[in-house]
């Protein structure tokens, strides 16, 4: 199983804040491509949040970078999504994408708002544009065709 084009279609939709089509994309997905689409999202965090931190950082960096997420920078969803972020969850989430050893959060639509705060505020951190965005997402698919590959079958019926 690799990433199909639908889904790549909605995670495109969803890192150039087209909510609408994001959302309508994502409804149509069957249960292999949900599943492609929810580890599609994972490595687009890994990537783009590796890209933000490129130069290392430390436990204290994680911790004051989402202080300054949750201390009023402008963030899709606006203060709603800020509110919503738990600082524990969302310091979590992003060690994770920089590869510490934490476990996921188990609470889907918890760990979607913290991966949507997160990805808005690295977009902007990074000036991602057009080509930037889709330089992401084709890094990311990459990755994510390689762990679809890596999963037991039994998973991935």
């Amino acid at each position: 199983m690799q990433v199909s084009d639908e889904v790549a279609a909605a995670m495109r939709a969803l890192l150039r804040w087209d909510d609408g089509r994001a959302s309508a994309l994502a409804s149509r997905l069957g249960r292999e491509d949900a599943l492609a689409y929810n580890l599609l999202f994972d490595a687009v965090l890994m990537v783009t949040a590796g890209k933000r931190f490129a130069d290392g950082y430390t436990d204290g960096d994680v911790i004051q970078y989402v202080a300054r997420i949750r201390g009023g920078r402008d963030m899709r969803g606006g203060s709603e999504i800020r509110s919503a972020l738990d600082p524990k969850t969302a310091e979590d989430v992003l060690r994770r994408a920089l590869g510490k050893p934490v476990p996921m959060v188990k609470d889907a639509a918890k760990r979607f708002t913290t991966m949507i705060g997160l990805l808005t505020v690295l977009f902007t951190d990074l000036e991602m544009d057009t080509p930037g965005t889709d330089a992401i997402l084709t890094e990311a698919r990459s990755i994510t065709d390689q762990w679809l590959l890596e999963l037991p079958s039994a998973a991935a019926e």
